[in-house]
């Protein structure tokens, strides 16, 4: 059967919820957005108790940040690459340095903030650096390691060439003025090999959690 991709927007961060024989809901927004996250499950026909695997494509609080919530109401298994598994399970996720002059400002207000925790939750599949089949979920897709993000960053990547890519790239007037490079990153140095390793794998289209989708030819035209 066709695979569905809805995008379910939290405001100032995105989920994907892909449908095919089972639903697979990518990350897990922020914390309070329980009812918003109903609503947007809700117009995509679908109930939250239906959610079959929760797939984070990195453990910051703003991925994580309903996982407790998602996995107590549907009982949807848990996946997230082991480097950051203990993120999840601890509720303490960690903040990567700004690597941009904005990025380093935003990263300097942040840390006046009060530490950011969320409900800890139960890692059921834990991911490697091979590529994982959404097969067994009817979903025509690979979970793929892009790091640079976060060192255990994960991308989603259909075989009609849609890449939902979490922070792997950015594209919202709120970080950055057109589609390209995270303003936050462990690593920036892997962000275009991680880049590269997806067009290469045919991406066509870049889902970002921080913005609208945009051609991966941006993304081609920035490896130089």
């Amino acid at each position: 059967m066709p695979v569905e991709i809805h995008p379910i927007s939290l405001g100032f961060v995105s989920m994907f919820l892909l449908k095919g024989e089972k639903n697979v809901l990518i990350d897990a927004g922020v914390p309070g957005q329980i009812e918003r996250l109903t609503r947007g499950l809700t117009i995509s026909n679908t109930q939250l108790h239906e959610i079959d695997l929760l797939l984070l494509t990195h453990g910051h609080f703003d991925h994580v940040g309903l996982a407790s919530e998602i996995v107590e109401r549907s009982g949807a298994q848990t996946a997230i690459h082991a480097r950051e598994k203990s993120w999840v399970e601890s509720g303490i996720p960690p903040t990567p340095p700004g690597v941009t002059p904005w990025g380093r400002f935003l990263m300097s207000l942040m840390k006046l903030a009060p530490k950011m925790s969320v409900p800890a939750t139960k890692v059921d599949i834990v991911l490697g650096d091979d590529d994982f089949s959404l097969e067994a979920y009817g979903v025509p897709a690979r979970v793929i390691y892009t790091p640079g993000h976060t060192m255990g960053s994960m991308s989603v990547l259909m075989e009609s060439g849609e890449a939902i890519v979490g922070d792997l790239a950015m594209n919202t007037r709120l970080l950055r003025l057109s589609p390209g490079m995270p303003v936050f990153a462990d690593d920036v140095s892997l962000i275009k090999p991680s880049w590269k390793k997806l067009l290469d794998l045919g991406a066509r289209t870049i889902y970002p959690a921080h913005g609208r989708s945009f051609s991966a030819e941006v993304l081609k035209m920035q490896l130089g």
